[in-house]
């Protein structure tokens, strides 16, 4: 049965959701607190042990309290009656599909984090109510529910060309007569959906240091294909799936009351995002953003292709969350080129790749230069909408592909070095001592203008090279 918030009227399929939206939402929060106020009272110390129960109230926040026996129990074995006002107080409880919440944390909230602005309406929300009343049918493009699902299994288990084959079989042109009969068909319809941020390609001329036969300068045309990362992080956190596992403010958990003994789970329980917070205004909401790279071979034997991805996805959804593949949490955001650039000559084409990884990297995500200095509105999965700033947060990358990040020429120790000379990087100063320190000469690092952002607090541990090889060349 659905469970209610009486404060904002929100539906939850589970008293957990209830629990878990009234911990995270900053108004029903305080509301509840109230009513723990005004109902409290003081317990007979010498009084029997109370049970756990739940009230009117109570069952609808979804909220286990802890009460004292009616009246009559508490005649019947002879003990005094208790008081009409009765203290309330919020127990922990095991929850089957709790993502937030653990049984035995404590956690102490920032209260100037997270606001809402006002009450909007998510895409599939605008959606839904745009075919109702066009006057379609819920289960549109497609026939009906049975369709849908049929859609939906070939879109999860087969690729284009299986797709093919399976709409050709007889039986299913014969029995299941689907009003698509092939994949281009059937693609058409899918198309037909809501969609996220819309792809688009950048053709970028590399002008090399080579020349050719008639001595003008060679050059290479790359792509560098992309999606705007704002679109992405609004789809990401106005997601109803996530409605449940989505964090809009920083917390600080502890597994005692006393505050003594604090844990670190989430981003949302780390101190970067606390520190962040007193950055900004009070209020605002803030989206830690994840990205990752990683150049990828994709044939040894065909022309030796590979493909650079680049990933993107919010510190705001769950770990727990966040991690299923099935939940569809990261995105991709873009292609970098992944060319050889044999226009330059051998000793100049590593930095020449550099150079055009940290051009590409300004162009994909210029976009939240603005979006991170001044906010921008944003409908969350709960249907509220929040003054959201994007800040990049994480960088997953292997060891190699941080070198590239943090402009280093090789495995680099120095990073303090590194830091003292961000400043001068940026005011386009390129002091000698660059290559001293084993760093590459790169004029504008993409992270240069990113608002609050350090890149080398972004980096993820890399095991395999850091620890692993490390390791080995160290005791080899």
């Amino acid at each position: 049965m659905p469970q209610c918030c009486v404060f904002c009227g929100k539906e939850f399929p589970t008293r957990g959701g209830v629990k878990r939206h009234i911990t995270g939402r900053p108004e029903c929060r305080r509301a509840w607190e109230l009513t723990i106020e005004e109902t409290e009272a003081t317990y007979d110390e010498d009084g029997p042990q109370v049970d756990f129960a739940y009230d009117d109230v109570g069952s609808s926040f979804g909220l286990p309290l802890r009460r004292s026996r009616s009246k009559s129990s508490d005649a019947d074995q002879g003990n005094p009656p208790a008081l009409k006002s009765r203290r309330v107080t919020i127990e922990e409880v095991s929850d089957e599909d709790a993502v937030r919440t653990n049984s035995g944390r404590y956690f102490k909230e920032c209260p100037d984090g997270g606001r809402t602005l006002r009450e909007g309406e998510t895409g599939f929300e605008s959606y839904r109510k745009y075919k109702k009343s066009m006057g379609e049918d819920e289960w549109a493009p497609f026939c009906d529910e049975e369709e849908w699902g049929l859609a939906e299994w070939l879109v999860k288990s087969l690729g284009q060309t299986r797709t093919n084959d399976f709409l050709k079989l007889p039986i299913t042109r014969n029995r299941m007569q689907p009003s698509f009969h092939n994949n281009r068909s059937f693609l058409q319809k899918v198309d037909e959906l809501p969609h996220g941020a819309a792809w688009s390609c950048k053709k970028i001329s590399v002008r090399g240091n080579q020349t050719d036969e008639k001595g003008e300068p060679l050059h290479e045309d790359v792509e560098l294909w992309m999606r705007d990362p704002v679109e992405c992080i609004k789809d990401l956190i106005g997601n109803p799936q996530f409605k449940d596992h989505m964090v809009y403010a920083p917390a600080q958990a502890y597994t005692d009351s006393a505050g003594l003994n604090r844990v670190i789970g989430d981003m949302w329980t780390a101190d970067w995002w606390g520190e962040k917070q007193k950055q900004l205004p009070k209020g605002a909401t803030i989206a830690p953003i994840i990205l990752a790279s990683d150049k990828t071979c994709l044939s040894q034997f065909r022309g030796d292709k590979s493909a650079w991805p680049i990933y993107l996805s919010i510190g705001n959804i769950a770990k727990e969350k966040r991690r299923q593949l099935s939940a569809r949490a990261t995105v991709l955001i873009g292609y970098l080129p992944a060319e050889k650039l044999e226009c330059f000559t051998s000793d100049t084409r590593s930095l020449a790749g550099y150079r055009l990884f940290h051009h590409c990297m300004s162009l994909l995500l210029q976009p939240l230069i603005a979006a991170g200095q001044n906010g921008i509105e944003m409908v969350c999965a709960d249907s509220m909408i929040r003054q959201v700033y994007p800040i990049l947060a994480a960088y997953v990358a292997d060891f190699p592909e941080q070198c590239l990040v943090h402009v280093a020429r090789r495995t680099v120790a120095q990073n303090v070095w590194l830091r003292r000379m961000k400043e001068k990087r940026q005011n386009g100063q390129h002091p000698a001592e660059f290559k001293d320190y084993g760093l590459r000469t790169v004029y504008h690092p993409f992270w240069a203008d990113l608002p609050h952002t350090d890149i080398f607090l972004a980096f993820t541990p890399d095991l395999l090279h850091q620890l692993h090889k490390g390791l080995q060349r160290s005791l080899g």
